[in-house]
């Protein structure tokens, strides 16, 4: 039996990165992947941090977006998430009472029906698997899908959608990246560490796909870092550039530029304050007017450093 202790705030991808656990670049290339609708799987093995990596990631949602929350066993604190604005409809399929989903797949076909909302699985589990999938290559699926799923290796999530989810590498090509976060041991050894040591792209290749590493571990590094499939050609970028309206160029552009301010965040927010869950989301809903704007994401940065400067100072 696992007894976990659920906290009241969420955590956020500025407390991530100060814990090792991603880099900056990864933190602003994961926002981009919500807020450009793409369809992301989190990946690791009981205790990895894959349910905190997604939480942390459904506040790079911009408060507009609509999220649709599929649990079985509660996780995710809905209540926070709503007192910080957002606008999240949880559907639970266990249990009984009031609001209770019969099963998994009918609390997804309900989300389905919702339109422009963003999905946010619990766990990818189940005959649910196929139902989702087949709705992603159909388009049913109107914004960005997050989900977990077992596994500690791109490659292995992949084995088990195909061998024990049944969903075919064709239907599988439309998740977008794969996170795999892993229980790292210390260089002293005297402890685990949370990091995300691959996210890997799928591509469909016709009668299957090809995984392709963005960001990877190499020897001596603390976490994953950007391969040289990680540009303008990748199918994540391209994807997000047509959801935003930009050039595969500009995306990349504006998600290396926005590191810094991840960077900045990481460095210098401690105790409450901006590595806050609240801190965040208003930091994000600057970043968002700033980076996008004509001059270009550099004068973009250089407005929100004044923003975060002056709140800092309060």
């Amino acid at each position: 039996m696992a007894i976990r202790k659920h906290t009241s705030e969420v955590w956020t991808m500025p407390g991530l990165i100060g814990g090792g656990s991603l880099s900056p670049l990864l933190s602003s290339f994961l926002w981009a992947c919500a807020i450009g609708r793409r369809t992301v799987l989190v990946a690791g093995s009981r205790g990895a941090g894959k349910t905190t990596l997604l939480a942390a990631m459904m506040l790079e949602f911009p408060l507009s977006q609509r999220i649709v929350l599929i649990e079985d066993t509660p996780e995710i604190p809905v209540a926070r998430f709503q007192g910080l604005g957002y606008d999240v409809q949880a559907l639970r399929f266990s249990g009984s009472g009031h609001g209770a989903a019969t099963s998994a797949k009918d609390a997804l076909k309900v989300s389905l029906r919702l339109g422009e909302s963003a999905i946010v699985i619990g766990e990818v589990r189940g005959d649910e698997a196929q139902v989702l999938y087949e709705s992603m290559r159909a388009g049913s699926a109107g914004s960005s899908v997050i989900g977990t799923i077992h596994g500690n290796s791109a490659r292995g999530v992949l084995d088990r959608a195909v061998e024990d989810l049944g969903v075919s590498e064709r239907a599988f090509s439309s998740t977008d990246i794969v996170v795999v976060i892993g229980l790292i041991r210390s260089p002293d050894g005297s402890r685990f560490c949370r990091r995300v040591t691959e996210v890997a792209e799928v591509r469909d290749r016709g009668a299957g796909v090809e995984l392709v590493s963005l960001f990877s571990t190499r020897p001596g590094s603390t976490c994953a870092e950007p391969t040289e499939h990680f540009d303008r050609t990748s199918k994540t970028v391209c994807g997000i550039a047509s959801a935003l309206g930009l050039s595969p160029e500009a995306v990349v552009e504006v998600v290396r530029t926005r590191a810094h301010a991840d960077q900045l965040m990481a460095e210098t927010a401690t105790g409450p304050g901006p590595l806050r869950d609240e801190g965040r989301v208003a930091s994000n809903e600057v970043l968002s007017q700033c980076l996008f704007v004509p001059e270009g994401p550099e004068h973009g940065l250089k407005r929100w450093r004044a923003w975060y400067d002056e709140r800092l100072a309060r």
